[in-house]
């Protein structure tokens, strides 16, 4: 995950790549990505390093892998947000 994380990251056109365990379902990862455009994310599912990456999980794997793309074209914050301070004592 490491290695295709990178890989991504090198790609032009990838702004995000990121692998995230399921809180309550060890073992069951979902990947973020944004990509600048469609064509590019396109290129990254060819790449030799993309193949790599689908060879060497396929066999890591313990259930079916699932792909689901959505594609957003708009992020919004709903809400008035602030940052939250990190400093604090508790």
């Amino acid at each position: 995950m490491v290695a295709a994380r990178e890989h991504a990251l090198e790609q032009d056109g990838c702004l995000e790549f990121v692998f995230a365990e399921v809180l309550g379902d060890p073992g069951h990862f979902v990947v973020l990505e944004s990509w600048s455009e469609r064509q590019a994310l396109e290129r990254h599912y060819g790449s030799p390093g993309y193949a790599d990456y689908q060879r060497e999980i396929a066999r890591l794997l313990v259930r079916e892998s699932e792909y689901r793309l959505h594609v957003v074209d708009e992020t919004l914050h709903p809400v008035n947000s602030t940052t939250i301070l990190t400093d604090q004592d508790d």
